[in-house]
């Protein structure tokens, strides 16, 4: 199950996204709703994180970090933040992702303590020009990792 909320940061966003993760054992991560991909392609992100983690591909060492550097097509934690974090006092969106108890849980929490929050309901189709097909950068971005894994394998077998 799937879950977005639309807020308003406040000056500390990580504060924000950590108050709501205590506690809730929900996939959350919260983003700039300027680099919002469209519904489709946060799915398939979601979809590919997961499926990164399930097999022990992750490119970050949490799956929020890895759905956040794959949003932002990059490889590097700093510039994943620079790109697609929220920003201080910013427009964000939270995503939360899990079975219906999870959300439910986590839902419930970022709706009392963001700063006005709502559920998300995409009324314009965002931009993402810079990065058309941005699931298959994230694509790329898994099929590195994996490919320096494989190199390091077959490097031991000889």
């Amino acid at each position: 199950m799937l879950e977005i909320i639309r807020y308003t940061s406040s000056k500390e966003p990580k504060s924000d996204l950590f108050k709501i993760r205590e506690g809730v054992s929900a996939f959350i991560q919260s983003f700039d709703l300027n680099i919002f991909p469209g519904l489709d392609a946060l799915k398939i992100l979601i979809y590919q994180t997961m499926d990164a983690a399930s097999i022990g591909q992750l490119i970050a060492k949490t799956a929020e970090m890895d759905f956040l550097m794959r949003l932002a097509g990059s490889d590097q934690i700093e510039k994943a933040l620079q790109v697609a974090g929220v920003k201080p006092n910013g427009e964000g969106l939270m995503v939360i992702y899990g079975t219906p108890d999870q959300v439910k849980k986590g839902t419930d929490l970022a709706l009392r303590l963001l700063n006005n929050p709502s559920r998300f309901v995409p009324l314009k189709r965002y931009s993402y020009e810079s990065r058309q097909s941005v699931y298959e950068v994230s694509a790329l971005l898994g099929i590195r990792k994996g490919s320096k894994k494989r190199v390091q394998s077959e490097n031991q077998v000889q």
